[in-house]
């Protein structure tokens, strides 16, 4: 952590199984190893999807090198990460920008702030530019959806959450 930054530390929990999750700090060494160190030897895959090169980056325990070019965890992006035992995971670093930017199609993105906000509030700096804004639970082995204006039938999800991944459909 650098001089005069304001330290923080995120903690959640992750279930065995594919997790859809984020980073809501700035670790100061973005490496897989060090920024998931709390989690180590409980997961053995993880994906991130780059929107703009529309090509997924991923990281294979034991795989080939020609399969890990996922070389970063980082603040503002999502990933799936495949984990072989629940754990928690623990990220101590400093606050991050919060801003993203978002291409259109399909983004896998995180969620950079430090407190649960309304997708609606969440969004507003993109209103009427996005379709859709989805979720995965892993516990309840459920997604979570908001669509603007559509029905509340097909909207179950009202809150983003630090430590999530998102799906944002621009």
């Amino acid at each position: 952590i650098g001089a005069g930054a304001n330290p923080v530390q995120q903690t959640f929990e992750l279930g065995i199984g594919w997790n859809l999750f984020s980073i809501n700090v700035q670790p100061s060494n973005t490496s897989p190893a060090q920024a998931l160190s709390s989690i180590d030897g409980k997961y053995d895959a993880i994906w991130s999807y780059n929107a703009l090169a529309a090509e997924w980056q991923r990281l294979v325990i034991g795989g080939p090198p020609s399969l890990n070019d996922l070389d970063a965890i980082e603040p503002g992006k999502g990933y799936w990460i495949n984990m072989t035992q629940a754990g928690i995971l623990i990220v101590q670093g400093t606050d991050p920008v919060t801003a993203i930017t978002l291409y259109p199609g399909l983004n896998l993105v995180g969620y950079n702030a430090q407190t649960a906000k309304s997708v609606t509030d969440s969004m507003l700096s993109i209103e009427g530019l996005y379709d859709s804004v989805s979720t995965y639970d892993v516990y309840g082995d459920t997604w979570y959806r908001y669509i603007p204006g559509g029905l509340s039938i097909m909207n179950n999800m009202e809150f983003m959450q630090p430590g999530r991944g998102y799906w944002i459909s621009v």
